[in-house]
């Protein structure tokens, strides 16, 4: 399962038919609307990255999107070969120096190279 928040910048003149239309979308939801900031949050929670994908793509080919950008993504599989408990990896992040530390829940992270 993957899991993905999108940010997304709606023009006022189409914002109901936006919001209707994004309400349509398969694995996607509505978390958060601020008409005044012409934004909204969307939840898409999809069973693989290629519908996740899909669902993005259908979202920017709407009527009156500005635009709409993946802010986090995080897939159920990464968590599976966590081996850890939850006290070691509280030690880790207290004794670890941040530049040592790989944040996994951008999507960027996915597109730049491991150290």
């Amino acid at each position: 399962m993957n899991i993905s928040s999108i940010i997304v910048k709606v023009n006022l003149e189409k914002w109901d038919e936006a919001i209707n239309a994004i309400a349509k979308i398969p694995y996607v939801e509505i978390a958060i609307q601020d008409k005044q900031k012409e934004s909204l949050i969307v939840i898409i929670e999809a069973p693989d990255t290629h519908l996740e994908i899909e669902a993005l793509d259908t979202i920017n080919n709407i009527s009156g999107i500005i635009s709409a950008n993946m802010h986090l993504s995080y897939n159920e599989d990464s968590f599976k070969t966590c081996v850890l408990e939850a006290g070691e990896i509280a030690k880790l992040i207290d004794t670890t120096p941040i530049e040592d530390i790989r944040y996994n829940g951008d999507i960027n992270t996915f597109l730049k190279p491991k150290r």
